[in-house]
């Protein structure tokens, strides 16, 4: 008969009497893995309890000396019923089958024991135990790398045993899998999982967390000091390690960070803080600290969703107006700026469009602002309105057909501007210039924002011939007082002019920098002297 499924097996077995236990023993071990023995219950209970992570059945006699089997079952049931017991016994009596279906015995052997019909016995008992240990073998297993998932480290780190944790990500990996594809992706993750395994030191248990995150959770005492002498180790090796494709002939260098949390605590996040610390520093690692913790970031981002989320429900996102006014202090357009009202106060994008970015909530803010901005400038028909739109908006669909199909049919295209930053045009110029040719044909205008910061590239404005240039408030706020933003505000003003681009200063605050402003020829101004952004309703009652 085929016992092949027993010689993995390790058993603890347990009898009193010298020759049988020296014998059944020699059987077992033919078969088996490993035997532990004992010769009475108690010391076969101590056994298990310092050997019980390595012992998958245990067999013994019942009646002995110093604790019977039955007494050492009851103790072992108490600290688990995943191992099961199989008692051997030259007595019949009715009484020791009700104790031992009381205690949880699994199968009851009348000695002389007979070997063949123990291995059977053996196998039928063990069975339902090994295939809920395959089972749940594969729920803690990666099926890509072999190695232990996230589930498994979510199942450790409850029993707190660990004395520190590193986390590593592979830099780039979502390049590589564009790149090489999907299967050598996978093949590249294998082949890393591999190089952290001949990486891993005695007491290291190594997990596959994510895509592309692996890491080391560390059971043995290990300094701060100790953990960098082997991290610059471990980059020194990785710097010398490729991963040859033999099919596709390809050698990959791999580069990776970590982040690492010496302690018990949270050590998941901790680590993950660590590591986008390392990303944004760009070294090889960092040690968790204090300041690179974002949960309370995590918190304030949760609080805007919920508020976005009521004021969305309450009708409370709505669009603000600010003049723009020509030299004259005549208002001439207004610029469409949302707010999120909340108890009497109006909150500036400031606080949240950034988070609701990082939501699919934005596209829906987009688009309630957008329709009540169009309804405005129907009502307001001698008025022209400037709209703010991002990378994020021009790229999409829905929004740039919801924006075509209602200028369109409202016939007010001729009204609206569409501002958009410097640095998103040169996001998606394909994107950004069909969206521009087709609000053009329809007679809008466009107005590149905020310019004279960041790339301020003057061939940019060359191919995109912006109707309006608006400069960037950190010029103009103190143009009366700083030389060197008068200079450069005046070398964009004067490029403009040559090619028939009307200018607008934005941050306009005082008359100083309104009076510094016109001497330059700058078109038109915005700012808090003229008016802070108001409600629709209250456009009639701006007057200066």
């Amino acid at each position: 008969m085929d016992f092949i499924e027993l010689e993995n097996i390790n058993v603890l077995y347990v009898e009193d009497e010298d020759i049988i236990r020296h014998h059944i023993t020699e059987m077992l071990q033919e078969v088996c893995n490993k035997v532990f023995t004992a010769k009475d219950g108690e010391s076969g209970y101590q056994l298990f309890k310092k050997k019980q992570e390595h012992i998958d059945i245990v067999i013994s006699d019942i009646q002995m000396p110093t604790l019977s089997g039955l007494d050492m079952a009851r103790k072992i049931r108490e600290i688990t019923h995943e191992v099961p017991i199989i008692f051997t016994t030259a007595f019949s009596d009715s009484s020791y089958l009700f104790d031992s279906i009381n205690i949880g015995i699994d199968a009851y052997i009348e000695k002389p024991v007979e070997i063949m019909y123990l291995f059977k016995t053996m196998k039928k008992t063990l069975l339902p135990f090994l295939q809920r240990e395959k089972i749940l073998k594969e729920a803690y297993t990666d099926k890509l790398t072999g190695i232990k998932n996230r589930s498994a480290l979510d199942l450790q780190l409850e029993k707190n045993l660990h004395t520190a944790f590193i986390l590593f990500d592979i830099s780039g990996f979502k390049t590589i899998n564009d790149l090489y594809g999907t299967e050598n992706g996978n093949y590249i993750l294998k082949e890393f999982a591999e190089f952290l395994n001949k990486q891993k030191r005695k007491n290291w248990d190594l997990y596959r967390i994510g895509s592309d995150d692996f890491g080391f959770l560390i059971y043995s005492d290990i300094s701060q000091a100790d953990c960098a002498k082997y991290l610059k180790k471990f980059f020194e090796a990785l710097k010398n390690y490729s991963i040859y494709h033999a099919i596709y002939t390809l050698t990959i260098n791999i580069n990776a960070r970590a982040g690492v949390v010496i302690g018990t605590n949270e050590v998941l996040q901790r680590a993950d803080m660590a590591l986008n610390a390392a990303k944004s520093q760009k070294v090889d690692y960092l040690f968790y600290e204090k300041k690179y913790d974002y949960s309370k970031s995590y918190e304030n981002d949760i609080l805007w969703i919920n508020k976005i989320d009521i004021a969305i429900k309450t009708n409370n996102i709505i669009p603000y107006f600010q003049p723009i006014v020509d030299k004259n202090k005549k208002i001439i357009k207004f610029e469409c700026l949302m707010r999120l009202c909340e108890d009497g106060k109006a909150h500036s994008p400031y606080f949240f469009l950034e988070i609701a970015k990082k939501s699919t909530i934005y596209k829906e803010l987009t688009m309630i602002v957008l329709k009540q901005i169009f309804e405005t400038a129907v009502k307001f028909s001698q008025h022209t309105f400037a709209i703010n739109l991002s990378h994020m908006d021009i790229i999409d669909d829905d929004t740039v057909d919801f924006i075509i199909t209602n200028i369109g049919e409202k016939n007010i295209a001729s009204r609206i501007i569409f501002e958009i930053l410097e640095d998103e045009v040169l996001e998606d110029k394909e994107r950004f210039f069909n969206f521009v040719d087709a609000v053009r044909a329809l007679g809008s205008k466009i107005a590149i924002d905020d310019f004279g910061t960041g790339y301020a590239n003057f061939s940019y404005v060359l191919e995109i011939q912006p109707d309006i240039l608006k400069l960037d408030g950190s010029l103009i706020k103190d143009i009366d007082k700083n030389e060197n933003h008068k200079i450069v505000s005046e070398a964009i003003i004067n490029f403009t002019k040559k090619l028939g681009i009307e200018t607008v200063a934005e941050y306009i605050h005082s008359e100083e920098v309104f009076e510094v402003s016109k001497t330059l020829g700058i078109d038109c101004y915005q700012g808090f002297l003229f008016s802070e952004a108001v409600p629709a309703s209250e456009i009639d009652k701006l007057s200066f």
